[in-house]
């Protein structure tokens, strides 16, 4: 993340717009989430580190949140079906790992998967501001973002299901989200929003 959050400042020529703060802060605290997370497996305080971990990409996904949001002026036209989608996805998600959440988790856990999908359905309306080449960049990096937290809770809360090379699975698609967004970002940085499309086709 910190290398990737140097390719984002150095490709944005040094020079942020309000947006792009954003951007940085979710690559500040999904590292802050990667190191507490290191560390779950050895810690006898694993549930307490995961929550942490948990709560350090809560607020990398509301900083995306707010910079799908105030790019380039402040809104977003919501898709009806994009969020009946992911909220379904997410419901039957939780639904899916829910017995095998610790009751002390049940709630962070819930109030992470509604942030994730807001993400999601944030990052899909970017279509709207950028255009197709570049928002479609943001919607795959979302959705990879979102397999890959989905691939850690079924990983953590659902034991008796078997993913193959979780660690390989779980890095590949968080990283490849990142980069596929950040690389968005930058192009998003350089572009004349006068000639930016309305229409995601």
């Amino acid at each position: 993340m910190p290398a990737l959050a140097l390719f984002f400042y150095w490709s944005s020529s040094k020079v942020l717009k309000r947006w792009d703060r954003f951007f940085l802060a979710a690559l500040f605290f999904s590292f802050g989430g990667d190191t507490l997370l290191l560390f779950v497996e050895q810690s006898q305080q694993s549930d307490l580190l995961f929550a942490l971990g948990l709560g350090s990409f809560l607020i990398a996904h509301l900083c995306y949140i707010l910079a799908f949001w105030s790019y380039p002026q402040r809104g977003i036209r919501l898709h009806p079906w994009i969020v009946v989608l992911l909220l379904l996805v997410s419901g039957a998600l939780l639904f899916f790992i829910w017995p095998g959440i610790p009751n002390a988790l049940r709630v962070p856990v819930l109030i992470y998967a509604l942030t994730i999908s807001f993400m999601g359905i944030f990052a899909y309306s970017m279509l709207d501001k950028v255009g197709t080449s570049i928002g479609m960049l943001f919607v795959y990096g979302a959705f990879l973002f979102i397999l890959s937290d989905s691939l850690i809770a079924i990983n953590k809360f659902k034991l008796e299901y078997a993913i193959w090379q979780p660690r390989l699975s779980i890095m590949l698609t968080y990283l490849l989200g990142q980069f596929l967004i950040i690389l968005a970002a930058i192009k998003a940085h350089f572009l004349d929003t006068s000639t930016v499309s309305t229409s995601p086709n």
